[in-house]
């Protein structure tokens, strides 16, 4: 389960990560899925710090996702998924199934 806009303002917002962290836990909460544009290396870092992995949408210029994998998130939201796909494996990132 991802975090509702009262929990993305939480973690946007400086409750205490250790509070965000029992919070999610106790309701299965599992990641942050947000717009690209509300992702900062604070928030990836702050979402990290509650236990919660970020995923961000709808990224499909080739800057932005680079922008996002630059910060560490974990998951990126596209409809251009080739793209995705070639700066993955020019990172040396892309590893498919075999």
């Amino acid at each position: 389960m991802a975090t509702a806009p009262a929990g993305i303002a939480a973690i946007r917002h400086g409750v205490p990560t250790e509070v965000l962290a029992a919070r999610f836990a106790a309701w299965s909460i599992k990641c942050t899925q947000i717009p690209y544009g509300l992702a900062t290396p604070r928030y990836v870092r702050r979402a990290r710090e509650a236990g919660l992995a970020v995923h961000v949408w709808t990224v499909n210029d080739p800057a932005v996702m680079a922008d996002m994998l630059d910060i560490g998130v974990d998951g990126i939201m596209t409809d251009k998924t080739e793209v995705l796909r070639d700066l993955m494996i020019s990172r040396g990132a892309w590893h498919p199934a075999g």
